[in-house]
């Protein structure tokens, strides 16, 4: 039996509480108590004991308390969080990933590209900043960390990386799947009780299966949806509205991602995600558990009566179905673009 011992500096139960508290971390790794999840030690014995290393994935709100840090003057109770994580990190060896913060920073525009350099700047020195600092900051020293300057980056190479694509890849997929989601919510001729099962049969019809959004319209159309799921409103004004559709679509592309890394592994690392987002937290943390139960029946309770076992049914036969646009040659390069244009134009954004 392997033994791995080891001491933790005396600020480390703050640490451990601040992130307990906060509740900022999903995973998906079995631990029978929630302060093991952050006990460094379970982290540095798996490194140690099998070849697999930890990234944690940081949503955009997290990575801008991070460096907040530095840039603001004055700390907020969010500001120490993020020193704790980094503090956590650090300590089980974790490796941050700031990539998707980074790419919802600058929303495919060219105009924030300079402010999410500085960002990711500022983020790698205080991933290099020795730990005591951090220590100081978070357990209340607004001073702690004035002396933190950005950390050099080679940017016209991340600036070019960045802008590569004018989309992440599966990002627009994402996007056709929140504007059904919209499509159906707006939809007054439809109950309530039975928007669920009109959406999946949409999904299924036109356009894809999907766990993550599966999970995301049961609790919309449920019984027990998050807060402020549904942003879009019909009479927004248009940049306002193309702005929740965008939010909608980051939030349920975090849990996509994750999802496509724990149904197909890419060794040798585990993720973990950070996120304020209590709605995002709460569907990832439901898809996992659906995908760990292999079975739908973790959703029952969250619909309406009857709903779970419809639903099942079309899952059950949606492989036979004669109507199904999926895999047919109308499943073609074309087919996501026009259901962009229609579904935009059904919701009410135009030009």
């Amino acid at each position: 039996m392997s033994v791995l011992l080891t001491s933790l500096p005396n600020y480390y139960e703050e640490v451990a509480h601040r992130l307990l508290v906060a509740d900022w971390m999903v995973n998906n790794f079995h631990s029978p108590e929630s302060s093991e999840l952050y006990n460094p030690i379970n982290y540095i014995f798996k490194i140690q004991s099998d070849p697999t290393n930890f990234r944690a994935s940081l949503d955009l709100n997290v990575l801008q308390y991070t460096v907040n840090c530095v840039k603001k003057p004055k700390q907020t109770d969010s500001y120490r969080t993020a020193c704790a994580m980094l503090l956590f990190c650090r300590a089980a060896e974790i490796t941050l990933e700031p990539n998707l913060a980074v790419y919802e920073r600058i929303n495919y525009g060219d105009g924030n590209v300079e402010e999410a350099l500085d960002d990711l700047a500022i983020l790698r020195a205080l991933d290099n900043t020795n730990a005591e600092q951090l220590a100081a900051y978070m357990l209340g020293d607004d001073c702690a960390l004035q002396s933190i300057t950005p950390q050099p980056i080679d940017r016209p190479k991340l600036r070019e990386k960045l802008t590569e694509y004018n989309r992440l890849t599966h990002w627009d997929s994402i996007y056709v799947l929140v504007l059904g989601l919209v499509r159906v919510q707006l939809d007054e001729t439809t109950p309530h009780n039975a928007k669920f099962l009109r959406f999946v049969d949409w999904m299924i019809c036109e356009y894809r299966l999907s766990l993550p959004c599966l999970v995301y319209a049961a609790r919309l159309f449920g019984c027990k949806p998050y807060a402020k799921m549904m942003k879009y409103r019909p009479n927004q004004p248009r940049d306002s509205a193309q702005k929740a559709l965008r939010n909608m679509t980051w939030d349920l592309f975090y849990v996509d991602h994750y999802f496509k890394n724990l149904v197909d592994p890419q060794p040798p690392w585990k993720q973990v995600l950070f996120s304020q987002d209590v709605a995002l937290r709460g569907l990832l943390r439901d898809t996992i558990r659906i995908q760990y139960e292999r079975s739908i029946s973790p959703l029952h309770p969250l619909l309406h009566d009857g709903v779970g076992d419809a639903c099942q049914e079309l899952l059950v036969a949606a492989d036979s179905r004669s109507d199904r646009a999926y895999g047919t040659k109308q499943w073609a390069q074309d087919y996501r673009a026009k259901l962009i244009q229609e579904l935009e134009a059904e919701i009410g954004l135009v030009p």
